[in-house]
């Protein structure tokens, strides 16, 4: 309980100062992959305490309080085991996750005064082909024509299409309209994050042939049995005629 008030009475007076602080500089942008640490840097001197709070865009919680040459005190669970000091109160917060996105605020109480800083910390996976999603429309089997669109979920996510004969295709962000494709012809979307790059690619030809695999099975078919008489005829006139000729010639 005593516990408790403390920390109450503590939030309520950190508060009310932080509202009046001046920002110790700008605003730190980091991008960090998801897994891996972030180092935020105090760069301050004659600190007499830090306390820590993060917000990520609906509300901010107060998550932890340093001072020089004593423990650090962690309030939230959340980060329990995964932050700690690192010099001049300066913070690294481990094994961060996508709910870790965030403005992270370093309020400063020194002997010059209080101010804040902020760290904005953006947290991204590391993209990989199985992220990219491409889908296919086909618009004309017997041209190869088709609409391929490529999808990637993940915010600041950018999307950009190479390829063979991308003249050809009248790319946009997303979406590739393919004509008269041609067995040569590879397409590779590749998707971007501020951390991390991944690409799959395409072959409009492999696509268009799976249509017509079962008629060009028949028609092949078609052509074999045709051939295949045209010898037999042949072959039978040819026999005939030679027997023709030995009758002949023996008569």
């Amino acid at each position: 309980m005593g516990v408790y008030f403390y920390w109450t009475l503590a939030l309520l007076y950190l508060h009310k100062t932080v509202l009046h602080a001046q920002p110790c500089g700008p605003t730190i942008n980091v991008s960090v992959t998801e897994g891996e640490q972030v180092f935020l840097h105090v760069n301050k001197t004659d600190i007499i305490n830090v306390s820590w709070d993060v917000s990520n865009g609906t509300s901010e919680n107060f998550f932890a309080k340093m001072q020089p040459g004593t423990s650090m005190k962690v309030i939230a669970d959340k980060y329990r085991g995964r932050v700690q000091e690192m010099g001049n109160s300066s913070l690294l917060v481990s094994n961060l996750s996508l709910r870790d996105w965030g403005t992270y605020k370093a309020n400063v109480f020194s002997n010059g005064g209080v101010c804040q800083q902020s760290y904005y910390v953006r947290v991204y996976r590391s993209l990989s082909a199985e992220d990219i999603d491409i889908e296919y429309n086909m618009t004309s089997r017997e041209s190869c024509n088709m609409t391929v669109t490529c999808r990637v979920e993940g915010p600041d996510t950018r999307l950009v299409w190479n390829g063979t004969a991308i003249g050809r295709a009248g790319a946009a962000q997303q979406t590739l309209h393919v004509y008269n494709a041609e067995p040569h012809m590879i397409y590779s979307c590749t998707a971007q994050n501020p951390v991390s790059r991944a690409t799959t690619s395409l072959t409009p030809w492999a696509h268009c042939l799976q249509g017509k695999s079962e008629r060009n099975y028949i028609v092949q078919n078609i052509i074999r049995l045709v051939l295949s008489g045209c010898i037999l005829i042949a072959g039978a006139c040819l026999f005939a005629h030679h027997v023709k000729r030995e009758g002949a010639g023996n008569g």
